[in-house]
């Protein structure tokens, strides 16, 4: 888990590697399917508890709960970029040609 800043919740959060992203990536599976049996059944459904499984190992892994379960889905640290050579932020994305923040452009190594 490294601590970055997510261009999407604007604010700094933990974005984890690949050992770390899997289980909770099953989690979170768990927790979509869950979502989607309650709100067919009953139309609603208390996120809480549909994602209670990941929440649990976000906190275990970050010591924090966030808001709303979900969000934990895109805090995956190989879906980001690497850091820009200004501004150091990650990028937006792997492919990323330029930093969304400081518009500079990226190094390439060959």
């Amino acid at each position: 888990m490294e601590l970055h800043w997510c261009w999407q919740c604007d604010e700094v959060v933990a974005l984890f590697d690949e050992d770390e992203w899997g289980p909770l990536r099953e989690r979170l599976d768990q927790g979509l399917r869950r979502e989607r049996k309650a709100r067919k059944e009953d139309g609603v459904c208390d996120l809480e508890e549909a994602y209670e499984d990941a929440l649990g190992l976000h906190e275990i892994l970050t010591g924090a709960r966030p808001d709303d379960p979900r969000v934990i889905r895109h805090h995956r640290l190989a879906a980001f970029g690497p850091p820009c050579p200004r501004c150091e932020l990650l990028l937006r994305t792997p492919s990323a040609e330029l930093c969304s923040e400081c518009g500079a452009a990226r190094r390439r190594t060959n």
